[in-house]
C-alpha cells in the first residue's frame, strides 16, 4: 500500500505490513515490514525507524537507506517485543516511520504515517480465547469464552473449538493441568463425537507451555423441545505456585433447540383401502408437567379408531392408534373423512394447544360402476384398490 506521497509528482514509500501487528513478551517471533521507493531518487533516501515505549519493543535496523541503485528492492526491519517482569497486560506501542531525509527535494521530508501495535504480557497468565476470531494463536489476547448460542445437532458456536494456553513458563518438574466439566450437558453436548463424554484434561509442562492447545464441544440432538443451559466449568490442577491461584469462572452455554412446541401427528394425510388399517402416531414435543389426555374420532362411521384414545406423560410422550376402514360392496366414489383430537390437560404447555387433524381418503375396492356416455362410450371409474 502507499503511504505517503512527497512533493514531487509520483515521490512515495511503499510499505508492506505483516497481517498481525502484535507482539508477546517472551516470544521470539518478531513481526516484518518491507519498505520500498516508489521512483528512482537523484540521491540517497535514509528512512529512521524508532518504537515508542521504548520499553515495551525494539526495531531492527533503526535505520534503511535507499540508492538510486536498489530504491525498488523492499528492504525489511522487524519489531520485536521485550519481555519486562510487571504484571502489566496487553500494552500498545507506536512504530514510528521518522520523516525522509534525502538530497532530493522530491522525497525529502515525507512522512509515512506510524503503526500502532501489541505487546502482551507473559506475567503469570492463562489465556482462554476462541481461536476463530485470531490469525496467530501464539498471540492470542487475554479474552474469555464470550456468551455462546449452540443450535442442537449443529457445529454452530458450540462446535468450534476454542483454545487454551499459559504465557509463563512452567516450573520445572510440574505440570499445569486444566480440567474440562459439561454440566447439565446429558444428552446435550459432549467433548467427543459418537460418545457422552463431560469431563477432559488438557497438561501444560516446560516443554509445551507455549503452545496452544485445544477443546472442542459438540453439541448433540434430541427429539423433544427443551431449550437447555449447559455450564461449562474449570479446575486447575498444579504444584506450581504461580498457578495455584488461577481459575476461570464457570461460563454458561445456551443451546438453542430445534425442535417446536406442540403435539406432532405422523401422517397429517393418508389413503386407505376399504377393509384396510392405517397406523398414526402422536407426540408431545416437549416434555410436559402434567398428564396430557388425547381423545380422537372419525367424522364418518366407515372409519374407526382403535386406541383413539391416549394418555400422554412425562415418561411416555407419545402413543400410536390404529385406523380401520370398513368394507362393503357398493361401488362408490373415493370419501374423506376427517380424524380429529381434543386435548384435555392442565399442563401449562398443552393446555390452548389443538391436536393436529388427520386427512383419510377411502378408496372403494368393489367391482367399477359403469354408465352410457355421450357418444356411447363405456365410463369406468378405476382406483388404486381394485
Amino acid at each position: 500500500m502507499i503511504l505517503d506521497e512527497g512533493p514531487g509528482a509520483g515521490a512515495s514509500v511503499v510499505v508492506t505490513a505483516p497481517e498481525v501487528l502484535a507482539t508477546a513478551e517472551g516470544i521470539d517471533e518478531p513481526r516484518t515490514f518491507e519498505v520500498r521507493l516508489s521512483s528512482p531518487p537523484t540521491g540517497d533516501v535514509r528512512l529512521p525507524l524508532r518504537v515508542f515505549p521504548p520499553e515495551e519493543a525494539v526495531v531492527s535496523p533503526t535505520e534503511l537507506v535507499f540508492s538510486p541503485e536498489n530504491w525498488e528492492t523492499p528492504q525489511a526491519f522487524v519489531v520485536s517485543g521485550l519481555d519486562d517482569t510487571e504484571d502489566d497486560g496487553a500494552r500498545s506501542y507506536e512504530v514510528a516511520l521518522a520523516p525522509l531525509e534525502s538530497t532530493d527535494p522530491t522525497f525529502a521530508g515525507i512522512d509515512p504515517p506510524d503503526y500502532t501495535m501489541i505487546n502482551h504480557d507473559n506475567e503469570y497468565r492463562m489465556v482462554l480465547f476462541d481461536p476463530s476470531d485470531i490469525v496467530d494463536q501464539e498471540l492470542a489476547p487475554d479474552f474469555f469464552l464470550y456468551e455462546r448460542t449452540a443450535l442442537e445437532g449443529g457445529f454452530g458456536p458450540l462446535g468450534d473449538r476454542f483454545g487454551i494456553r499459559v504465557t509463563d513458563r512452567v516450573r520445572e518438574g510440574t505440570s499445569v493441568d486444566v480440567t474440562f466439566r459439561l454440566i447439565n450437558a446429558e444428552g446435550d453436548a459432549s467433548f467427543e463425537v459418537g460418545s457422552e463424554v463431560h469431563e477432559h484434561t488438557i497438561s501444560f509442562t516446560p516443554d509445551n507451555y507455549h503452545v496452544a492447545q485445544y477443546v472442542d464441544i459438540h453439541s448433540l440432538d434430541d427429539a423433544v423441545v427443551d431449550d437447555d443451559e449447559i455450564s461449562l466449568e474449570f479446575d486447575i490442577t498444579t504444584a506450581d505456585p504461580v498457578y495455584q491461584s488461577w481459575f476461570f469462572a464457570a461460563q454458561p452455554i445456551a443451546q438453542a433447540d430445534d425442535e417446536t412446541d406442540g403435539i406432532t401427528t405422523s401422517p397429517l394425510a393418508t389413503n386407505m383401502c376399504e377393509g384396510a388399517t392405517q397406523l398414526a402416531t402422536v407426540a408431545l414435543n416437549r416434555p410436559p408437567t402434567e398428564s396430557v389426555a388425547i381423545d380422537y374420532t372419525s367424522s364418518a362411521g366407515e372409519l374407526s379408531i382403535a386406541n383413539g384414545s391416549m394418555l400422554l406423560t412425562p415418561n411416555n410422550m407419545s402413543a400410536s392408534m390404529t385406523l380401520i376402514s370398513a368394507e362393503n360392496t357398493v361401488s362408490q366414489n373415493d370419501r374423506q373423512i376427517q380424524v380429529a383430537g381434543v386435548v384435555d390437560t392442565v399442563d401449562p404447555i398443552y393446555v390452548s394447544e389443538l391436536a393436529e387433524t388427520i386427512a383419510v381418503t377411502i378408496e372403494d375396492d368393489d367391482a367399477p360402476a359403469q354408465g352410457e356416455g355421450e357418444i356411447g362410450q363405456m365410463v369406468v371409474q378405476q382406483t388404486s384398490c381394485r
